[in-house]
Formats: C-alpha cells, structure tokens, sequence
C-alpha cells in the first residue's frame, strides 16, 4: 500500500502556476519491480465514500429485514485491504487507498466519538488521502478541523475557503501529485458547493464552498503544467448529469459543469447520492467511479499503465472518438447498512 511514499514540496516557482497561495504537495514512490515483464505499471485503486460511522459489524437489514445476515464492518474491510495489498506487492504493482467524504455522521460509535473513532480507524488501516463531505460538517467546522488534524493522511478540498479571505483553509490542501514508475498522477479534491444549503449555518460559520468548474479547471491546468501526466478527480459529489429525470436539477446543472471541466481528466471519484449501485460510466474520455454507500463492499478500479507518452496519446484517441453515454437509472435509495460483503 505505498508505504514507501514520502511528501515533497512543489517549488515555488511552480506552484505560482496557478495561485501562488497555495503549493501543491507531491508524493513521490518508487517504483516497485513488475511481476510480469510486460511494460506496464499497475495500480490498484481501493476507495470508500459515504461510510457515515458504519465501522462496526452489524446486520444487513437492507438485505433481508426479517432474517439480515451479518456484515463485518470495518474488520472485513481491513482484511480485505491487507489481502489486495498483499496480492500487489507480490505482483510488484501498487495500491491506492482512499475515502470520499461522510465518513463519521450517522451511527453512535461515530456520533459519540465526534468522529474520531473513524479517523483512528482510517489510520490504523493507512489510507493515503480523503475527501470531505457535507456530513463532515455536522457537528460544525471546529469538530472536522479537529479530525482532518487527527488524521496520519492529508485532506484534500480545492474549493473549501475562508468566507473572509476567500483563501484555502489551512487544514486540507487543493492537489497531491502521485509519482510511480515515472508517471505523474495529479489529484484534485473537491467537496460539494451544496454542503453551503445542505448544512446548518452554525456548523459551516465562516467557510465559502466554491464553485467546481472553475475550481477544477483551474487546478487541474496548474497540475499539467506542473507535468501530471495523468489527473484523478476525487470528489464527494454525484454524476455529472441527472441520472434520473427531474432529480434535483440544481446538482445535475452543476455536475454538467463539472463534466464540461472533464475532457483532461482521467478518473473521478463520486460519492454522497447513495444509490444502491456502483458506477462505470464514462464522459468525454473520463472513466466516473462510485462505491456502495454505508463502507464496504470497497470498490477496486485496476488501471494498467504504459509508458507515460503511450497513455496520453491513448487518452487523446479515447478523447477524439468517445462520447458521453446516458443510461437508464433506478430511482434514488437510502439503504440502511453496509452495502454487500468486502470480496
């Protein structure tokens, strides 16, 4: 699970890019050996989102509410992480471990901790960076300071400012780059600009959600130039369109920005609609990932990548000749449990 990682500065020079405020972190690895002699490198991709405090075992009511069998929470998760992160270091290939926000809200053993039995938890399993999400927020902006403080990875929020002076808040950080075997993957994080509706004004006094587009835009154009060969998107937000008709077109107007901001991105993260389904679609040559809400089953994206010159003349053609596709989507859930079993 990159326990090699080691954090770097981007210098100065390069992170006045884009705004001179704020520089960009890199985490930099080395590279494993391959298992196979093929050319590629290969990255194993684990990320939760919408886990809302669902850490310990309990039934799966939603599966069966008379006779709910038993689900275990996050010591099935952890082992399932440790076997993935077993089978790629055998194979020479790496993991990515990674939450997309709401991790605490929702459950006592998360409510009474104010969050921090979750953040221990995250700790002691090694994820390597988080998202927020609104939910984050419940217990107000004091009490998420003090878990993203607590927390042995960075927080990443590109659009989380100070209402004041419109700067990023000091304790979560836009970007990291990611190197591995020569490949520079940026990652942007963002968090919903609706947490500004969504929460109470008390929990959120003082903080401005800024828009996506731009944002995204804006850090996604700094990474480049800072020679990201890749760029993931990592947001606790849904679709970039309305997968059902007539749901809640204000959030579905902004995804469409969102999307509109997508053409130089490889991958996006969603998290926070909670439908009972995972994600796979694709829009203007970028792959959309969403996990099952209420903490694992954790879904695993395995990316093989080439030489860097190979993987973006690949994403042009993919860019050039894909297009988005809409699907039919069931109506909206809000399942009560861990969604299915960590296999």
């Amino acid at each position: 699970m990159m326990r090699n990682l080691r954090l770097l500065r981007i210098p100065a020079a390069a992170a006045a890019l884009g705004a001179a405020a704020f520089a960009a972190v890199a985490l930099v690895a080395t590279p494993a050996a391959t298992g196979a002699d093929d050319g590629l490198l290969r990255i194993n991709l684990l990320w939760t989102n919408d886990v809302h405090g669902h850490i310990a075992p309990e039934p799966a009511k939603f599966m069966n509410p008379d006779f709910p069998p038993p689900l275990g929470g996050g010591a099935s998760a952890a082992r399932y992480i440790r076997e993935v992160t077993a089978r790629a270091e055998a194979a020479g290939e790496e993991v990515l471990l990674v939450d997309v926000g709401d991790m605490f809200q929702g459950t006592p053993i998360g409510n009474k901790t104010k969050g921090a039995a979750v953040i221990e938890y995250m700790n002691a399993i090694g994820y390597d960076f988080a998202v927020p999400g609104n939910h984050d927020f419940d217990l107000g902006r004091e009490n998420t300071e003090q878990m993203a403080k607590k927390s042995k990875f960075p927080w990443l929020a590109a659009n989380l400012a100070e209402e004041s002076t419109g700067k990023l808040v000091d304790w979560v950080q836009p970007t990291l780059m990611i190197e591995i075997g020569g490949i520079r993957i940026g990652v942007i994080g963002i968090i919903t600009p609706g947490t500004a509706h969504m929460s109470f004004p008390k929990n959120i006094e003082g903080l401005q959600f800024l828009e996506m587009a731009p944002t995204v835009e804006r850090y996604r154009d700094q990474l480049k130039a800072q020679g990201a060969d890749l760029i993931f998107l990592a947001i606790h937000e849904g679709l970039p369109y309305d997968p059902v008709q007539g749901w809640n077109n204000l959030v579905a107007a902004q995804g469409r920005g969102r999307s509109r901001a997508g053409g130089r991105l490889r991958l996006q993260l969603l998290a926070r609609r909670h439908e009972p389904h995972g994600t796979g679609e694709r829009c203007r040559g970028c792959r959309f990932r969403r996990g099952w809400p209420h903490a694992p089953r954790l879904p695993r994206t395995l990316d093989r990548l080439p030489d860097p010159h190979d993987v973006l003349r690949e994403l042009r053609q993919r860019q050039q000749h894909r297009a988005c596709r809409a699907a039919d989507r069931p109506g909206h859930a809000e399942p009560g449990g861990l969604r299915g079993r960590a296999r």
